[in-house]
């Protein structure tokens, strides 16, 4: 018998004119640790070029109004609050939405793939955290 590591062993039989060499592994139990890559959004900001708004524990997406986009972050001490603020539209959610399409895409993409660009459907003047 041959250690190759410790958790896999070599045998080496010889029975008669056949000779045979087997390897056991022993599967220990361990937890299996996945780590995430942090994910940005990339947002055009009017006169400020593109910025970087973290894309990950976001609790909560919303229209705030008709010029605002709020982001929620939550977290066990405290929330943050990035407001997003963009040219009117006249109804609808569409700045959500562009919002929450590129966090999903940012989290369906590879882990190499750390920052997604936003493309809005209007102009972003001003990105402020709270």
């Amino acid at each position: 018998m041959f250690v190759i590591h410790n958790s896999c062993y070599v045998y080496w039989l010889k029975e008669g004119a056949f000779e045979s060499l087997f390897f056991i592994t022993f599967v220990l139990y361990k937890p299996i640790k996945f780590f995430k890559m942090a994910k940005f959004l990339s947002i055009p900001v009017t006169s400020e070029g593109n910025q970087l708004v973290s894309a990950d524990n976001i609790k909560l997406i919303e229209q705030a109004s008709t010029t605002t986009v709020t982001i929620v972050y939550g977290g066990a001490a405290a929330q943050d609050v990035v407001t997003i603020t963009h040219a009117t539209q006249s109804s609808g959610f569409q700045m959500r939405d562009d919002i929450q399409n590129a966090v999903v895409a940012a989290h369906q993409s590879m882990w190499q793939n750390v920052v997604e660009t936003v493309a809005p459907s209007k102009a972003v003047s001003g990105i402020a955290i709270a």
